[in-house]
């Protein structure tokens, strides 16, 4: 691992110089960063030398806009042409993340693991070498070296348990001894209470996780149910809105650090109080940004490259009078959002079930499902099998349903809610937005 610390502290003073650019001068270094990709992947990758063969894009001279869109599906599909390294293939991450749910277990030990919960019907897997994930986080590092501590305590609440985007990054943080001495990192999806207890008991200098975890956390601060004295707090995960913003800040009077982060491109985002926005990390990427949409290309991951991937995330750009960053600044509400499902537990107490431990009922045989919500202690849980199935399959798969929603409900205290799994031909989209809701009341 001290070759991932060297990269680190390589790629942090690097950065430190590129904030000294301007606008004009990124946008250059974006360009010569783009063709070197695109050069090695004509060499390496074989989807992308039948691109630019199609296309007839010449490595040398091309833009951004040669290339095609791609899309997750395309991922999914081209997954083994699209990597560069011969040793990697889908299958063998399949295998190893069935047999790992410790973000600090590297594929092959060389590769980081990232996946999407699945919330979006079908699991995205992504990896980075050690030099790759230097390169995703190091901007983070560089935002939160504040002056306010030599011994940091970051405690981190989110989906742990699998190889998701935050928790491997700050899982990678772990390993680099002295920038945090001390991590806690807590399951989203654990008790409630039980996340209060560790954090009174760990007092973190640092506070971390999804926004909505935060501001919960900000009112049992309020209420004296919780009590501790972090100098930052950082969110991520989901739009951190404006009240939500100003209610954690009257609350624990720190700085809040906002990151916009995923598991095909590590961090993409960051937001301070002196920001007045967001600046995006045109460092690292190349953002093209549309109207309910945007295409991003990786300019560092030479291990499964993306180029012009298409995300559905939103963003805004606003004018940027103070010019901080020498990046493209944006509106700080960015992100996914879906509904949290919420029961009475054990105890008779309110609590929620988050989406990724919805996301993670992925049983083999499971294509798509979606949670009806009928009261406070019941709901269904509707499930689209795979195509093809016997009826043998069928059932194993219903019991691996029912023993993981019990696992996820166990975990919550939540015994005394009751659910029926629901077989479907499929799931309809929302009207409103084309897609399907995972929570519905």
């Amino acid at each position: 691992m001290l070759d991932f610390q060297f990269q680190v502290a390589k790629t942090f003073l690097e950065n430190k110089k590129i904030l000294n650019l301007t606008p004009a001068q990124v946008a250059q270094r974006q360009l010569n960063k783009f063709r070197k990709l695109v050069n090695f992947v004509a060499e390496r990758s074989p989807y992308y030398q039948k691109i630019i063969e199609k296309y007839k894009i010449d490595p040398k001279n091309c833009q951004p806009t040669d290339f095609p869109v791609l899309y997750k599906t395309d991922v999914l599909e081209n997954f083994d042409e699209i990597l560069t390294h011969p040793e990697i293939s889908k299958e063998k991450i399949i295998d190893f993340l069935a047999n790992s749910e410790n973000p600090n277990d590297l594929f092959l030990n060389k590769y980081f693991v990232t996946h999407t919960s699945g919330t979006s019907g079908e699991v995205g897997y992504y990896l980075y070498s050690q030099t790759e994930m230097a390169q995703g986080l190091a901007y983070l590092l560089n935002q939160n070296q504040s002056k306010f501590s030599l011994f940091k305590k970051i405690a981190y609440i989110a989906a742990s348990q699998g190889h998701f985007a935050g928790v491997t990054i700050v899982s990678a943080c772990e390993k680099l001894y002295p920038l945090f001495q001390a991590t806690k990192i807590l399951d989203i999806n654990l008790a409630f209470q039980e996340i209060l207890d560790a954090l009174n008991q760990f007092q973190p200098t640092i506070l971390s996780g999804y926004a909505f975890l935060i501001r919960k956390l900000g009112e049992a601060q309020a209420e004296g149910k919780l009590k501790i004295n972090p100098k930052l707090i950082e969110t991520g995960g989901e739009p951190l809105v404006e009240k939500d913003r100003k209610y954690i800040q009257s609350i624990f009077q720190v700085p809040i650090l906002n990151t916009y982060a995923s598991a095909e491109f590590l961090l993409l985002g960051l937001s301070k109080p002196e920001f007045d926005g967001m600046y995006l990390m045109e460092s690292n990427h190349i953002f093209e940004i549309e109207a309910e949409k945007m295409r991003v290309t990786n300019l560092y991951n030479y291990t499964l490259p993306l180029i012009r991937y298409h995300m559905d995330d939103q963003l805004e750009t606003v004018e940027d009078n103070n010019q901080l960053m020498p990046f493209t600044k944006v509106r700080s509400v960015v992100g996914r959002d879906e509904d949290r499902p919420h029961f009475l537990n054990e105890e008779g107490e309110e609590d929620y079930i988050h989406y990724t431990a919805i996301g993670e009922i992925r049983a083999k045989l499971l294509k798509r499902f979606q949670i009806q919500v009928i009261n406070p202690e019941k709901f269904i849980f509707r499930a689209v099998l795979k195509d093809s199935l016997d009826s043998q399959q069928r059932a194993e798969a219903q019991k691996e349903i029912r023993h993981q929603l019990k696992t996820v409900l166990a975990s919550k205290k939540m015994n005394n809610v009751e659910f029926v799994v629901e077989e479907v031909d499929s799931i309809g989209v929302n009207p409103n937005t084309g897609k399907y809701n995972i929570v519905v009341s």
